[in-house]
């Protein structure tokens, strides 16, 4: 459960319930619980006396199983970003949210992320945005934040009890891509914008060989926001840089502090442009030292961003020249390519190397070349 302060200095809190008869007000989202279990929401104003004291309460959830709040932030217009777990695979979701689907299979749970506004009055249109967020395992969100774009900074665990694969989804360039144990905490950073994959900017795995859970966050910085976060660990492999105690002991504390690294954001969908599809055509030497790769496009939509795939890591690059949104980037090993051509350019079969081109929806931010 959680508890935070609304801007007209109401007390809003989360949690789960298994009370049918959980209060609830008109305005309510959802005046009905689902199942046996469901995240519940609610506003009280302390100042007024008794049950008049809820100014908002609903239920949020599916018809089969439960789940609970667990997160959650209200910004200065009242509006709630909720983070949780779920056990319902028909838990609502908005139209264009990272993913609509329950992955973790029955007796699991995924986790949620989502953002009410209590003070639309139809309650169909309170919720703004709702997500799973999840793999074939189980997860939750414990602690989240939202920064001055709107978007969630958010942790908590992901396991797999043994059972299945762990298919938590991370973004390239994060930190950690692996999933390491029997459960391993995580960080996310999630826009939402409604733009389906292209939302998750960032996430990653943390942990060792056996057992962690990040319970609490905050974040500092803008540019180049880092993330400090906290929880417990079992693991004796748990990742350490200049560490205050060498040694685990058993259920430890561990606090950390990570770079949310803008310039390693990436997401693609699939190729949809030109009547040949979009190519990505290469000519020069793929050595960074060299400093002699160009790269091409041609049929990219306007606004949408290029890729081209040497080897295991790609990225992108903003186009800073007649904005056709013609984007491209190589990379060899873990470095980019020295040099990328901008604007439309003809691309022939001829050319060194020559490959079909994904595009991402939304603004995504650049690649840093150094």
């Amino acid at each position: 459960m959680d508890i935070a302060l609304a801007p007209a200095g109401e007390i809003a809190l989360t949690s789960r319930t298994t009370s049918a008869d959980y209060p609830t007000t008109p305005n309510a989202y959802d005046s009905a619980m689902g199942a046996g279990q469901d995240t519940c929401l609610t506003f009280i104003d302390t100042a007024v006396p008794g049950p008049a004291g809820i100014t908002y309460s609903t239920f949020i959830g599916g018809e089969n199983n439960g789940g609970g709040g667990v997160a959650l932030s209200v910004d200065t217009g009242g509006v709630v970003t909720l983070g949780g777990f779920t056990y319902s695979s028909d838990f609502p979701t908005t139209p264009g949210a990272y993913d609509t689907s329950f992955l973790g299979p029955a007796g699991f749970n995924d986790a949620f992320l989502l953002r009410l506004d209590p003070s639309q009055p139809q309650p169909n249109q309170q919720l703004v945005y709702s997500t799973f967020l999840g793999g074939e395992g189980y997860e939750s969100i414990f602690d989240l934040t939202v920064d001055a774009t709107g978007s969630v900074v958010a942790t908590g665990f992901t396991g797999v009890l043994g059972l299945v694969q762990n298919s938590f989804p991370t973004t390239c360039g994060a930190y950690d891509t692996s999933f390491n144990g029997e459960q391993d905490g995580f960080i996310v950073y999630l826009s939402p914008s409604g733009n389906r994959a292209s939302d998750l900017q960032y996430s990653t795995f943390l942990g060792g060989t056996d057992w962690e859970n990040f319970t609490a966050l905050d974040v500092v910085g803008a540019r180049a926001p880092r993330v400090v976060a906290t929880g417990v660990c079992v693991s004796t492999d748990f990742p350490t840089v200049n560490p205050y105690q060498l040694g685990q002991g058993g259920w430890d504390g561990i606090a950390l502090q990570l770079e949310l690294n803008p310039h390693t954001f990436c997401a693609a969908e699939p190729n949809s442009a030109g009547s040949d599809g979009a190519l990505i055509c290469g000519t020069g030497s793929v050595l960074v030292s060299a400093n002699a790769l160009t790269l091409s496009v041609r049929g990219l939509p306007p606004d949408r961003f290029g890729y081209f795939l040497m080897a295991d890591s790609m990225g992108y690059v903003p186009n800073l020249g007649d904005g056709q949104g013609n984007l491209c980037l190589g990379s060899h090993g873990s470095r980019p390519a020295a040099r990328c051509c901008w604007g439309p350019r003809e691309c022939s079969s001829s050319s060194r190397w020559c490959g079909p081109a994904g595009y991402a929806r939304g603004t995504l931010p650049g690649t840093r070349w150094d």
